[in-house]
């Protein structure tokens, strides 16, 4: 079991995307993603999914979304 003492960080955002390991921040600590399941395609390793995508690190794994309150 490894752990990794990383700062906090915005949640959903991606701290390390490697050949070894893909980590997001989360609201309290972080995830290595091991499995996903990207829309519109078959469940994967993490790792694998990696392989077709670049410059991930640093990025939201999902966007904030913006609301407007009326009052």
């Amino acid at each position: 079991d490894v752990r990794l003492e990383l700062p906090p960080d915005h949640p959903g955002k991606i701290i390390v995307a490697s050949k070894k390991s893909w980590i997001v921040a989360c609201g309290n600590g972080a995830l290595d993603l091991l499995r996903v399941l990207p829309d519109g395609k078959k469940e994967m390793d993490g790792t694998e999914f990696l392989r077709g995508a670049q410059n991930l690190e640093g990025k939201m794994l999902i966007e904030p979304q913006r609301v407007t309150c009326l009052s």
